[in-house]
């Protein structure tokens, strides 16, 4: 029998990490901008095999152009 590769301890996990960043780390989050706080966490939880520097180097390789606040918070 194959072993499922999600369960819901994962997804509980993920959320846990996520809401005691929300407390502890950002101590308040717009709703505005909840998806980019979710893909942040989602990135790190899918990379938290890595060492510090191969997340960072995979990191910057993605850094090809330049984001500004009006981008940002555009609606």
């Amino acid at each position: 029998m194959l072993e499922a590769l999600v369960s819901t301890t994962t997804i509980d996990g993920f959320w846990n990490l996520m809401k005691r960043s929300i407390r502890g780390t950002y101590t308040h989050v717009s709703q505005s901008h909840l998806n980019k706080y979710v893909d942040e966490h989602t990135y790190r939880y899918n990379t938290r095999m890595m060492k510090d520097s191969e997340r960072f180097n995979q990191w910057f390789s993605n850094c090809n152009k330049t984001l500004n606040y009006k981008t940002l918070t555009a609606k």
